[in-house]
C-alpha cells in the first residue's frame, strides 16, 4: 500500500526542508484517504466511521454523504 512504499517512518528521520516536505505530503495524503474512508463507509458503518472521523480531528459530526 500507499504507506507502506512511501516509508514515513524513515522519511520522518530526513531532517531536510525536502524531506519535511515529502513527509507532510505523505502524511496529508494518508490523512485525507482515511477522510474519504469514513464518508464513504458512514452510511453502513456510522459508529466507526464517527469514530475515524473524530480521531482524524474533525470537529463537526460526520453527516450525510451530499453534505461531504
Amino acid at each position: 500500500g500507499y504507506i507502506t512504499e512511501q516509508e514515513p517512518w524513515k522519511v520522518a528521520k530526513d531532517t531536510t526542508p525536502e524531506g519535511q516536505a515529502r513527509l507532510a505530503t505523505i502524511l496529508y495524503t494518508a490523512a485525507e484517504a482515511l477522510r474519504g474512508v469514513a464518508v464513504l463507509l458512514n452510511s453502513v458503518m456510522p459508529v466507526t466511521s464517527q469514530s475515524l472521523w473524530e480521531s482524524l480531528g474533525a470537529e463537526e459530526s460526520l453527516g450525510a454523504l451530499a453534505d461531504q
